[in-house]
């Protein structure tokens, strides 16, 4: 009975030792290491129960539960690292990153585009300049009725529409791209000379810039954003002419005629600097986009200014004319903005994405001042004097409008 009860006692050691070991093992198995039960199982058993014949059948039993372990670990192993991740906390701070490498892991959905790609875009600006710095004006001084003033200016300050384009080659972190816009306008006035007063005044607008910059891609949280830094070429021109003529006298047989000329210019190369950015706002295709610009140039600016008076007729007549002309070494700044939204439309026949992007923009455009010019020259007879003047200031316009633009990535 003794001896009967022993082999039990042992029969339990045995049993809970394979416990153990099975339980080791199926940990390992979850760590991804090799298991050995059978060697754990025999050692224990045959120092315990050598004549015991259940030891041939724990061990089956046990390798096979074991292999079944084993199996299950490496099956959720191998779908662990295949799923991908279903939340990330947009919550959490993101740092602006140094390198492109864990792009597509900041954020999911956010349209990271990694791979290298040209892209090109056509832009159509309508703005409406307000141009400041000049003034230029004609008094005609009848002896017998009114005086008349006429100023020149304005014909160009409407809105005006000015066309951009750019294309660039973008690698996963750093690209190059070229950049070109201009407007070109001109205003035109004419009233003729009928009974009393006539008219004649033009003006015209050209501002023109080539880039040719540098990039680098960023980002920030759900952000893509576009660093760019490198050359700029800008030209500034305004140019203003008026003439104007009355019939004056006591009777109307002497004619005042004054005319004022402006021409002002700006251009330079130098340096420019942007930032943009594209954040999805409803899903993968349609973004908030904003942009900055900044631009200091260095070049020569042009002031030149006449004027001119005459009073002819049957009391006499007088004549007068004066210029001026001002140049010197000038610096220029250039500030942009843009702010509105963009839609993406992947293309399914073809590997590349279309874009269409409407915004609001807004430029300044600052000459420093250190040519200045101004022409006064007056005519009078009996019947009237005329007094005409032209001054040539600071070459400073600000612009607001839309900006209307599409393109490709590929």
């Amino acid at each position: 009975m003794s001896r009967t009860m022993c082999h039990k006692a042992l029969s339990c050691v045995v049993a809970l030792s394979v416990i153990l070991v099975t339980q080791q093992a199926r940990v390992s198995a979850e760590d991804g290491e090799p298991v050995q039960l059978s060697e754990h199982i025999e050692h224990a058993s045959m120092a315990l129960l050598p004549q015991s014949g259940a030891i041939d059948f724990l061990l089956a039993s046990f390798e096979d539960t074991t292999r079944r372990a084993t199996g299950q670990a490496a099956s959720s192993e191998q779908t662990t690292s295949s799923a991908p991740a279903e939340h990330i906390d947009h919550g959490e701070p993101v740092v602006l990153e140094e390198t492109c490498d864990n792009c597509q892991a900041v954020v999911a959905n956010c349209g990271c585009r990694k791979n290298r790609h040209w892209y090109v875009g056509v832009e159509a600006t309508a703005l409406v300049p307000n141009i400041k710095g000049r003034r230029a004006g004609t008094l005609l001084n009848n002896a017998t009725g009114p005086t008349n003033t006429f100023y020149t200016g304005g014909d160009v300050e409407h809105l005006i529409p000015a066309p951009r384009i750019w294309v660039g080659l973008q690698g996963e972190c750093w690209g190059v791209q070229f950049r070109y816009w201009e407007m070109n306008d001109s205003g035109y006035d004419f009233r003729p000379l009928l009974l009393s007063d006539g008219i004649e005044a033009w003006e015209r607008l050209s501002l023109y810039t080539i880039d040719m910059e540098l990039t680098r891609r960023l980002r920030f949280r759900c952000t893509d954003m576009m660093a760019s830094v490198g050359v700029r070429y800008a030209e500034f021109g305004n140019q203003s002419f008026a003439q104007a003529a009355e019939v004056i006298g006591p009777t109307n047989q002497d004619l005042a005629t004054g005319s004022v000329h402006s021409d002002r210019r700006h251009s330079g190369i130098g340096v420019t600097a942007a930032l943009q950015g594209l954040r999805p706002i409803r899903d993968g295709n349609w973004n908030l986009f904003w942009s900055v610009r900044g631009s200091i140039l260095w070049g020569e600016g042009r002031n030149a200014v006449q004027a001119g008076a005459s009073v002819t007729g049957v009391t006499g007549s007088a004549e007068a004319v004066n210029g001026a002309l001002a140049v010197s070494d000038e610096s220029m700044f250039i500030g942009e903005m843009q702010l509105g939204v963009q839609r993406d439309f992947p293309l399914k026949c073809l590997p590349a994405t279309a874009f269409f992007r409407a915004a609001l923009e807004y430029q300044y455009w600052d000459a420093e001042n250190n040519a200045n010019s101004f022409a006064f020259s007056t005519a009078s007879t009996g019947a009237g004097r005329v007094d005409s003047f032209a001054g040539s200031g600071d070459k400073r316009l600000d612009m607001y409008g839309i900006a209307l633009a599409t393109g490709f990535y590929w």
